[in-house]
């Protein structure tokens, strides 16, 4: 089972991604937590909220993000877990990725949004 590394996160993997958040693009990253917000259950996913506060001038502006790991229905021991690695079944472990990917997202119609993506890492 892959257990994720967010307590090595540093400077470097955040800044980019809170610029991002806070729309930004000169705010250097302070100080952050990591919570889990569930881990597994009855799915291959866990979720981490990361907050923390980034200097922009002379201020500190506060910011968040979610961090959601998906793992491959083999590897995940989760109770529960009915992932499928079949990509036609209903529980295909990587089909909210892949529509994530798909640029799907970005055609909504107005009044319709999804969680923005600000990075999407796929590890072996």
């Amino acid at each position: 089972m892959f257990t994720p590394t967010l307590v090595n996160l540093d400077t470097q993997t955040l800044t980019p991604l809170v610029r991002a958040a806070l729309n930004i693009s000169t705010a250097e990253v302070e100080s952050w937590q990591v919570s889990p917000i569930t881990q597994g259950g009855a799915s291959s996913a866990s979720l981490y909220r990361i907050t923390g506060t980034a200097h922009e001038r002379d201020a500190s502006v506060a910011w968040s993000l979610v961090v959601k790991v998906i793992e491959a229905a083999a590897t995940s021991v989760h109770a529960g877990n009915n992932a499928s690695d079949d990509p036609t079944h209903q529980y295909y472990w990587k089909r909210e990725l892949l529509v994530y990917q798909s640029g799907l997202f970005d055609q909504l119609p107005a009044g319709l949004a999804a969680p923005r993506t600000l990075q999407i890492d796929e590890l072996p």
